[in-house]
């Protein structure tokens, strides 16, 4: 488990210490850095991926995120050029820290001569030799897992065994989210603290099914593979009050519906160790069916998935929170305040930089003294209605 994230002048965080925990969220206003922080761990792992990590440096615009060229990748008031990103790391109890320095890349033969408009960030000095990455979940090709804001709604979906067979993967878009199904649908056994309590086969695409059930009422859903093509096709099923289903393409649903198959699909093909980050859960989702979402995450966190959060949404947080609150009470067995870490990040008027946080967060899931701008806008437009 990542138990610490230490940022050093990329993009808008200039120094940044995050402590971590099995789950962690990442929340404030718009353009203040949140993204930065998921930002280093997918450029670390798409250079990783890429061969990249061990040998040259950072691979800035791959499969995972596109930050652009090293001048977009430096934080612009930095006192040096050097970006670093360090990790602590929990394996069996044991911390161990691993540290990877970047600077503008030089053109061979040309030592004094920077050019920051390269794709990629060569080692600050000498190249850190870690023989042992491709045992953390980061790095690993069937232990992490990452979907972005911006999921895929189509009428049908890219196909990619490599993905799919070999890194068990959704691609960041959720694009390969049918072919997962498709493949895996009936022979992956999903957790018993994962499975829905009204469904007892325990293979991915009932349980799934079982789920969107709940948030989407009256929805059923058909994976097909299409003959000839290297694609797969989602189809929808409106209940009717005979029974009868009308058959519903994805562009005719609604975005919320898919966004949420491709989160409950991610979720529930989880295991233990794993690594899961998700950009804004909430996208489409009807409050009812984000507070079950977030309950969700809560069992995968007690399962031994490491969950990374960015939300805007106050019912994702409040659901986690009323985890929290059952656990302190005795009345379920989830999640507690030491398995969580909250983060505000803001950049204040006028400042370089982002300021992050930490939101310290009671046992029995009360918030305790968050900053201003942390999920209060309800409190706030409730007192000018009530006048007080």
């Amino acid at each position: 488990m990542i138990s610490q994230i230490n940022i050093k002048n990329f993009k808008a965080l200039e120094n940044v210490e995050v402590a971590c925990k099995p789950l962690n969220i990442f929340s404030g206003v718009n353009g203040a850095g949140k993204s930065s922080l998921i930002h280093s761990l997918l450029l670390l792992k798409q250079s990783y991926d890429k061969g990249f990590l061990g040998e040259e440096g950072l691979f800035l615009n791959g499969d995972l995120v596109d930050i652009g060229t090293g001048k977009d990748a430096l934080f612009f008031a930095a006192d040096d050029e050097e970006i670093r990103f360090e990790l602590d790391v929990l394996k069996k109890d044991e911390k161990k820290k691993y540290t990877w320095s970047f600077t503008y890349a030089t053109k061979e033969g040309e030592e004094d001569e920077k050019f920051p408009l390269a794709n990629f960030l060569k080692y600050a000095s000498e190249v850190p030799k870690y023989e042992d990455l491709h045992d953390l979940a980061l790095f690993g090709k069937k232990t992490f897992r990452y979907l972005n804001a911006d999921r895929l709604v189509a009428n049908e979906y890219p196909t990619s065994d490599f993905d799919v067979l070999f890194r068990r993967n959704l691609g960041k878009n959720g694009q390969f989210t049918a072919h997962f199904l498709d493949y895996y649908g009936n022979s992956f056994k999903v957790d018993p603290l994962l499975m829905h309590s009204n469904e007892t086969a325990e293979y991915l695409k009932p349980q799934l099914d079982a789920w969107l059930g709940e948030i989407c009422p009256g929805i059923k859903m058909s994976i097909n593979s299409v003959p000839g093509t290297n694609t797969s096709m989602i189809r929808y099923g409106l209940e009717s009050s005979t029974g009868a289903l009308q058959d519903v393409k994805p562009l005719n649903m609604g975005f919320g519906v898919t966004y949420i198959v491709s989160i409950l699909t991610a979720i529930l093909s989880s295991q233990a160790g794993d690594i899961l980050i998700i950009e804004n859960p909430e996208s489409h989702i009807h409050p009812m069916g984000q507070s079950i979402l977030s309950r969700l995450l809560c069992r995968l966190v007690k399962l031994g998935t490491q969950v990374f959060i960015e939300t805007h949404s106050d019912h994702i947080i409040n659901g986690i929170l009323v985890s929290i609150y059952k656990t302190s009470k005795g009345e379920e067995d989830l999640l507690t305040n030491d398995d969580i870490s909250v983060y505000f990040i803001e950049r204040p008027y006028g400042g370089i930089s982002s300021e992050v946080h930490s939101v310290e967060i009671s046992s029995n899931g009360r918030v305790k003294g968050g900053p201003d701008g942390f999920f209060d806008q309800f409190t706030k437009d409730l007192k000018e209605l009530v006048g007080f």
